[in-house]
Formats: C-alpha cells, sequence, structure tokens
C-alpha cells in the first residue's frame, strides 16, 4: 500500500542492494534476457494487476508512478512488464475487463495486447528473437 500520496511519473522506489541470479524464482524479477535480482525490499510486496498504478523500468531499477496514486492505495505492476515466463503462474483477480485471467509471462500473450502496457526492453529483445523467422536455404 502507498505509504504516501504519488503524483504521475514520480519515482516511488530505487532498488540499491539487490542480488542477481541466472534463475527465475517468485521472489526475483527479471531485469536481462537471463538475469533476475532478488533481494527486493518493497518490491516484494507490489502485486500484479492487468490495470497497474507503476512500472518497473529494469534498466534503472526504478518504480514509477504511472498515474496519480493515493496514499493508501494499493500498487501493482504489470508482471508481463519484467518477466517472460513466471516461475509461479497464477490466476489474476483483478476484476479489470482486461483481466488476463492467467498470469504467465510476456512469452504467452499477443504482440497487440503487450503493445497496451509498458514492457522492459529485455523482454520486447527476447521476444524480437522468438518471432524472427529462420532464413530460408
Amino acid at each position: 500500500m502507498a505509504r504516501k500520496a504519488y503524483r504521475e511519473g514520480e519515482l516511488i522506489f530505487n532498488v540499491a542492494n539487490y542480488s542477481i541470479q541466472d534463475k527465475a524464482t517468485y521472489q526475483t524479477i527479471q531485469v536481462k534476457k537471463d538475469k533476475h535480482i532478488a533481494n527486493l525490499d518493497i518490491l516484494a510486496y507490489i502485486n500484479h494487476s492487468c490495470r497497474p498504478n507503476t512500472v518497473f523500468e529494469a534498466e534503472s531499477l526504478t518504480l514509477r508512478a504511472t498515474r496519480n496514486i493515493a496514499y493508501g492505495e494499493e500498487m501493482t505492476f504489470f508482471y508481463p512488464s519484467t518477466e517472460w515466463i513466471l516461475d509461479r503462474p497464477f490466476v489474476c483477480h483483478c476484476g479489470f475487463p482486461e483481466c488476463l485471467d492467467l498470469v504467465t509471462g510476456a512469452k504467452f500473450l499477443s504482440l497487440d495486447l503487450l503493445q497496451h502496457y509498458y514492457i522492459n526492453p529485455h523482454i520486447w529483445e527476447i521476444y524480437n528473437i522468438r518471432m524472427q523467422k529462420p532464413p530460408v536455404s
């Protein structure tokens, strides 16, 4: 929950003390094609939503408000924006009309759907590699 009100675009948190690992777990955030960070401090308590009020920018390791957030409001971000494949997929209960229902990672979402969200560059990189067709011989 927001401990204070935030304005759209405002920095909420900057990850400073973290460890890097190669394997995803439910307690990590993917920050590069093959790297995940752990020891997330407050980020570990930010839930997923299909209509998030924050974005996590993996390149700068920052969490920013995507709209004004009131004191006490639940802070959320769109998990596929950082995760190609979630370690523990789950059923979403956000209740919004655009709800994914099952959150499994960006790999399982259409380009059209992904384009409606802020998606981190490392996810686009993986997506573009996967979508390339092998050369015709």
